[in-house]
């Protein structure tokens, strides 16, 4: 097991502060999200919100052969079967793109829908991809101190999402480090570590946009007086 050694991504993540025992909640709508390197896996971690409370309940990491779109869908079908209570899919931007992995017309959310259609499913997907730095500032303060109500808690059982928040590194440039290594099993070189955590970033800042939006602003909320009486403004 890698020990952090400073300079991590994720600062204000603490096991003893963020993680816990979260147990799936059928009353409440699930919220998927995606990043779609396919090595070292194909990567889909599984939320669900309270309030402003948002619990990391499950991951599905799947390596090669079924490290495809296709295949998570198939294997979170088979965990959740019986989730009635809606289904909000979010990930990363790219994915809305024709792939050469797939037919024409056909993108990854495209397969996702078509995968999941039985859960009549919301798609939640920016048209492009959130800041890094100001992203990992913002989710970084969320797992510190919280913002307005908001929390983030990532489940024990979420070992790949874990060592994601731990060990990732930052660049020189305050972006993401994706330091390289070779699978074993593929004898693919990929990143190591930032799948888990790029595919929590989606989520994170498209369901609590407002937040997001606040903390981009510093802080304020958009009050704007005209006329003589402008000493309630908010900065």
């Amino acid at each position: 097991q890698p020990t952090q050694s400073g300079g991590e991504f994720y600062k204000g993540f603490r096991i003893d502060n963020n993680t816990g025992i979260y147990h799936y909640n059928p009353n409440l709508a699930l919220h998927i999200t995606f990043d779609y390197n396919v090595n070292p896996y194909m990567t889909c971690c599984i939320w669900q919100i309270d309030g402003k409370k948002a619990y990391q309940i499950d991951e599905i990491t799947l390596s090669s052969p079924r490290n495809t779109t296709k295949a998570v869908c198939s294997e979170f079908r088979r965990k959740y079967q019986n989730h009635l209570s809606g289904l909000f899919i979010y990930g990363d931007p790219s994915g809305a793109k024709e792939d050469t992995r797939s037919e024409k017309g056909f993108n990854d959310f495209v397969i996702i829908r078509n995968e999941l259609k039985d859960y009549k499913p919301t798609l939640r997907v920016d048209k492009k991809a959130p800041p890094v730095v100001m992203r990992g500032n913002f989710i970084n303060t969320v797992f510190e101190n919280g913002y307005y109500g908001m929390n983030l808690n990532i489940g024990s059982n979420c070992k790949k999402t874990i060592d994601d928040y731990l060990y990732l590194k930052e660049d020189s440039d305050g972006t993401k480090l994706k330091e390289k290594m070779k699978d074993v099993a593929t004898g693919v070189t990929c990143e190591k570590y930032g799948h888990c955590s790029d595919a929590n970033d989606y989520f994170i800042c498209t369901a609590f946009a407002s937040e997001f939006a606040r903390y981009q602003r510093g802080g304020s909320d958009l009050n704007i007086s005209l006329g003589k009486n402008t000493s309630k403004n908010t900065y």
